[in-house]
């Protein structure tokens, strides 16, 4: 059911995770093989309710963006959904030298993502986001900021939804280990954590 490949083995349709957002359409599965991306990833195409648009990790692969602590740049998204109606699912995201994963897209889903390691936030739901998902997710070793007691002046949190989303809904998710709060809403409408 993939109608395009990621990978660097040669036989896929694209290197790297951006090259396929860049010419994704409503109704596409982008399958992305094993391998690690170094690559900060924007994803700006929206999908439909009836044909979403589907990020995911190939049949048994476990692909890891990495931002090897120097992307993306301070309080950006190494992984950004900013697309409608967008899932990504069974990727790892770590390293990233600012926020994990961040969704800004209306009706999209973050599901079965390890996030650790991660300066700030491990995902944020934020900005104009309505009803976003974020679903059997893992997110440990975040707000790197205040590692061992640093005590910055920052408030990072492990997932958040804040700053003006509205239905968002957080749940079956694994969070610890993180350097600040767990999981946390403010400055947002009906969300439900469960």
């Amino acid at each position: 059911d993939c109608t395009m490949t990621v990978g660097t083995s040669g036989s896929e349709d694209h290197e790297t995770i951006q090259a396929a957002a860049d010419v994704v359409s409503p109704g596409d599965v982008v399958c992305i093989s094993n391998g690690t991306y170094v690559e900060e990833v924007t994803i700006s195409t929206s999908g439909t309710e009836q044909d979403p648009i589907v990020f995911r990790a190939a049949d048994g692969a476990r692909p890891i963006i990495d931002g090897e602590n120097r992307i993306p740049g301070d309080w950006d998204w190494l992984l950004g959904i900013y697309g409608d109606h967008v899932v990504v699912s069974g990727l790892e995201i770590r390293n990233s030298a600012s926020v994990c994963v961040g969704i800004a897209g209306s009706h999209s889903i973050a599901h079965d993502l390890e996030i650790h390691h991660c300066f700030y936030n491990g995902i944020d739901v934020a900005q104009d986001a309505d009803h976003a998902v974020v679903d059997g997710c893992r997110v440990w070793d975040c707000v790197l900021e205040n590692e061992g007691g640093l005590a910055s002046s920052g408030w990072s949190v492990g997932i958040t939804a804040g700053r003006y989303p509205t239905n968002t809904v957080i749940r079956n998710n694994v969070v610890f280990n993180n350097w600040g709060e767990g999981v946390s809403s403010f400055e947002s409408e009906a969300t439900i954590i469960e």
